[in-house]
């Protein structure tokens, strides 16, 4: 748009944009007890149990891989949560021990 000379903003284009759709993703950290093919066993910070499911759309950072993944390793996971209780579907996962 253009500035008028009263200070007034023209508008030439207006674009109408929807609500984004909310984002369901959640970052959490666990403590792994049993490695898995599928899935990985594992606590929370609170010493509850959960279930990671890993799919063919779960994905890894830099260095980490489900292979490297074990018993005790720390873990960041981004995913959401399943229908099941305290199990996560797993989209990316960041192991923080080495």
């Amino acid at each position: 748009g253009d500035v008028v000379s009263a200070g007034n903003l023209t508008g030439k284009r207006i674009l109408i944009v929807t609500k984004p759709v909310e984002d369901k993703r959640k970052a959490m950290i666990f403590t792994v007890t049993k490695a898995g093919t599928t899935s990985l066993s594992v606590e929370n910070l609170k010493k509850e149990a959960w279930v990671i499911k890993i799919s063919s759309d779960t994905g890894y950072t830099l260095k980490t891989k489900l292979v490297n993944i074990e018993a005790g390793d720390k873990i960041v996971v981004i995913g959401s949560l399943a229908s099941t209780p305290s199990t996560f579907n797993a989209l990316k996962i960041h192991k923080l021990t080495k």
